[in-house]
Order: structure tokens, then sequence, then C-alpha cells
């Protein structure tokens, strides 16, 4: 699916940088799609910037958005 992205050129080095550890991405993006599947209480998860370096992936911030009591998690 990576390969799919509008984007993935980037994916194999930009501007004179390394390209991404494909096999890497693809278990960081599975392993939060589970952990996405498992917290029914997290209505949003934004992590951006994710850098990349070789096989080391680190996501540089966070944000978190918690559903409460009453709130559907949908936004309206």
């Amino acid at each position: 699916m990576l390969d799919e992205l509008r984007g993935r050129a980037l994916l194999d080095g930009a501007r004179g940088r390394p390209g991404v550890d494909r096999a890497a991405l693809a278990d960081l993006l599975a392993s939060l799609s589970q952990f996405v599947a498992r917290a029914p209480w997290l209505a949003e998860l934004d992590l951006n910037p994710i850098v990349a370096t070789g096989p080391n992936l680190m996501a540089v911030d966070a944000r978190l958005r918690i559903v409460t009591s009453g709130d559907t998690g949908l936004g309206g």
C-alpha cells in the first residue's frame, strides 16, 4: 500500500537523504492500527511529523483526543 501513495517517491529518499525502511514503516502503521482498534476511547490520533532514519522511526509530536462521557467522537 505504501507504493500506492502519491508521495511515494519521498519514501525512496529526497534531497540526498536515504530512503525510508518501508518494512519498519509498515510495522509502525500496523501497530498503530491495532492500538486504535483497541481504544474505543480514542477519537483522534495525530502524529506529525514522523521522522525516519534508516529503520528508526520517531513521532516528533503527538496529539490525542479522548472521547468523554456524552461525546460520540464524531465531531458533530
